[in-house]
């Protein structure tokens, strides 16, 4: 009987010989020779393999190991691969995973893809663990010995050609702590094989698909050489054609990745002044994040001999100036609002990793942002400052400032000269180059990043002017229907309509709107006369916070404002609400609208379930926040206010600005409910909510007796027992605070 294998070889079955592990040697021979003679396995045994080829290796190894692993693992009892199960003597997942830490950074994780071929190689694995688990160890079989064999002979080329640590860094997928004599531990292993549970038509089958395994390795070698080639066409220019400085290297061989960044639709946008406000700040934002992370490597390395001729900290710095114009653009809680997109901690970990692994990179970083920042950052400032009707003063625009640089073409020109006189060999100076390639490639995908989360934003809030209703008021009902659904239809709001809530939790939300009322009346204060605001200023009718300070009263006692905190969520509404009225004031009416239009509408509703639920006294106290004794008609009043906001000052672009801002502000309540959710169920989880030993509880039993002691509140009734559960008594609370709200807000 005679069998074909994957790659075409016969092998007899009459003629197989009786141990499984001689008859794979010998039908596998072809295979096994066919990827040895692989192009990328040629170069790399002869030490033609750079940096970021062998990165790439370790990149697909990781991918394949992880999935082989977990096959094993779901297997590792199978009569077909139990015998040769030895999990702490090969398994090479998590060696790769210190490897790629060593090779990348801490951000591994993030900055590493899948390549095609290999993903093909993984997708065979999963199909074999999953549905031919008899054939694993044909996997296994080809991975592991070789890894025991060859992968030796390539540990020593690579530690040699890449100038690794004799300490082992960078090498621990090759490293078999475990295992003290491989050619013991192979023939331990071939004789386990020889054990495995295989009829003939079975072996035939595990010979097949370790054939097959070969050929998936020899296309992952094909495309990692392909791979490695577009790296050495984007950066590595031969050193033959070299220009002899380096800053003219980096020129001539960045070209197409500089023009390929300048020529993203952000960039091209921001070029022709099409850039919103917000669009600009998410740009501060990600470039916060970014010189953050270059300016603490840079200081690591100021004194090392790669980069210490083109330390600049005086002129060049930008991470203090980011947070000049961040304060301007979010106001004096900024630290708090802005986040770090995915695009943009990918690009910062590489600068983590290149400062603290591969120091003698970290000028291509440097040559690239900060050179860039003298030249078209210069155009950038005038496009910006005039688009965005920024002070001619130069407030939110320090970025682009350059106090200590009194001719830019000149400083340019002495960073370039002491670039040259930089310390770097001839393979240094191609990875340099390299990392400068790679440095224009993070930046496109901020860029693209940037680009999306502007549409976002622009989706959710920012509605097209031609189809804007004439009167405001309308246009934010509008353009603020998707937040409102999306509040509504978030999980906490749904939630909300189960029920139920302890008095310590109603008081938590008492707390906030404390903390976010004084933030907005205090703004609105220093408005009071602005054009933008003034028609709509009506502190004796709408103003909450006196009347909220008697329900903290009422509920804390006497001593309330040292019991209270304020919330992450409700700090960062709170900065927003600052930031607006101090830096944009033109926005402040979105603040109002949202919170005091929706107080007279569902917070009604709100106030007649919280009095029957807390079984709150008749006569009003501890609601005093619901009550608006100022407002005969609630119905005429926010007619009034209505007419109020379409009398205000503001143009097309203002009006646009006023509907993100309103939009934004139903996001700030979404965290801030999100929060008070969180608490909530922390406070049931600590036993807050049970009578017997909560800290909320506690707290309110004191107050309470100092209450009684003072004379104050004496007759503050008691909570009865509740036969219903505090975390459904909580969530009812929440619902009926969302569906008010809900409704409030879906009457404005």
């Amino acid at each position: 009987m005679e069998s074909r294998t994957e790659t075409g070889s016969h092998v007899d079955s009459n003629s197989m010989p009786a141990d499984l592990s001689e008859a794979l040697k010998l039908a596998t021979k072809d295979s096994h020779e066919l990827a040895e003679n692989s192009e990328f396995m040629r170069n790399f045994q002869k030490g033609q393999v750079s940096r970021d080829q062998f990165t790439l290796l370790l990149d697909s190894l990781y991918f394949i190991y992880s999935a082989l692993e977990e096959e094993i693992e779901r297997n590792k009892d199978h009569p077909s691969f139990a015998p040769v199960y030895f999990p702490s003597e090969l398994h090479r997942k998590e060696a790769l995973e210190r490897d790629l830490e060593y090779f990348h950074g801490p951000g591994w994780r993030s900055l590493i893809e899948c390549p095609k071929a290999t993903g093909k190689y993984v997708s065979r694995i999963q199909h074999v663990g999953q549905r031919e688990p008899e054939l694993l160890v044909a996997h296994a079989y080809i991975r592991y010995l070789g890894d025991l064999s060859g992968g030796q002979v390539l540990k020593k080329v690579a530690q040699k050609t890449l100038h690794l640590p004799s300490t082992g860094e960078g090498l621990a997928f090759f490293t078999f702590d475990q295992v003290t004599n491989a050619t013991t531990f192979k023939q331990l292993y071939r004789g386990r094989m020889n054990t495995l549970e295989a009829d003939g038509e079975t072996r035939q089958r595990i010979v097949g698909e370790a054939n097959r395994a070969f050929q998936l390795n020899v296309e992952v070698f094909e495309e990692l050489q392909q791979l490695g080639a577009q790296t050495q066409r984007n950066g590595d220019v031969v050193r033959d054609s070299m220009p002899a400085d380096l800053s003219e290297v980096l020129k001539l061989a960045t070209k197409d990745s500089h023009e390929l960044a300048e020529n993203s639709e952000f960039m091209r946008n921001f070029q022709k002044g099409q850039v919103s406000r917000d669009q600009f700040t998410l740009l501060l934002d990600s470039l916060y994040f970014i010189y953050s992370a270059l300016e603490e490597e840079i200081e690591r390395n100021k004194d090392h001999p790669s980069f210490a001729p083109v330390y600049f900290p005086s002129e060049l710095h930008r991470k203090e100036a980011l947070e000049r114009d961040l304060e301007y653009f979010h106001g004096p809680g900024w630290r708090s609002l802005i986040e770090c997109p995915k695009a943009t901690g990918k690009y910062v970990s590489r600068i983590q990793h290149v400062g603290q692994r591969e120091p003698e990179l970290l000028v291509a970083h440097a040559y690239i942002r900060y050179l860039g920042d003298l030249s078209g950052g210069q155009v950038l400032k005038k496009v910006a400052q005039k688009t965005l009707n920024l002070p001619s003063t130069g407030e939110g625009l320090a970025f682009f400032t350059f106090d200590q640089v009194t001719n830019a073409t000149t400083f340019k020109q002495l960073y370039r000269g002491r670039m040259n006189t930089l310390e770097a060999d001839g393979e240094t100076r191609q990875r340099i180059v390299g990392e400068a390639n790679r440095a224009f490639q993070l930046n496109v995908e901020v860029f693209e990043e940037l680009q999306q989360l502007g549409a976002q934003t622009q989706m959710n809030g920012d509605v097209v002017r031609d189809s804007m209703p004439a009167d405001l008021s309308e246009a934010l009902k509008l353009a603020t229907k998707d937040s409102h659904e999306l509040a509504e239809n978030s999980e906490f709001m749904r939630n909300f309509q189960k029920g139920q809530v302890s008095r310590d939790q109603f008081t938590l939300l008492l707390d906030s709107l404390y903390f976010i009322y004084s933030a907005l009346e205090e703004e609105i204060e220093r408005n009071k006369d602005h054009p933008s605001f003034a028609p709509v200023y009506f502190p004796s009718e709408l103003h909450r916070k006196e009347a909220l300070e008697r329900d903290l009263e009422y509920f804390h006692g006497p001593g309330w404002r040292s019991l209270i905190e304020c919330p992450k969520a409700t700090g960062k509404y709170v900065s927003r609400i600052q930031h607006v009225g101090q830096r944009e004031p033109e926005l402040l009416v979105a603040h109002a609208y949202i919170r005091y239009l929706g107080d007279l509408s569902g917070g009604q509703v709100l106030k007649k379930v919280a009095q029957k639920t807390l079984h709150l006294p008749s006569t009003g106290e501890g609601l005093a926040f619901f009550t608006f004794d100022l407002v005969t008609n609630a119905t005429t009043f926010k007619q009034l206010y209505r007419g109020r906001m379409n009398t205000l000052e503001a143009d097309g672009e203002t009006r646009q600005r006023i509907v993100g801002e309103a939009n934004r502000a139903f996001q700030l309540n979404v965290e801030v409910f999100n929060e008070l959710q969180q608490l909530g169920s922390g406070s049931e989880r600590n036993g807050a909510a049970l009578e017997s030993g909560s800290e909320i509880r506690k707290r309110t039993n004191i107050v309470q007796g100092r209450s009684n002691a003072t004379g104050r509140n004496p007759n503050l009734p008691k909570q009865p027992q509740d036969p219903l559960n505090p975390a459904l008594r909580f969530a009812l609370l929440l619902a009926l605070v969302a569906v008010s709200l809900t409704i409030g807000w879906y009457l404005l």
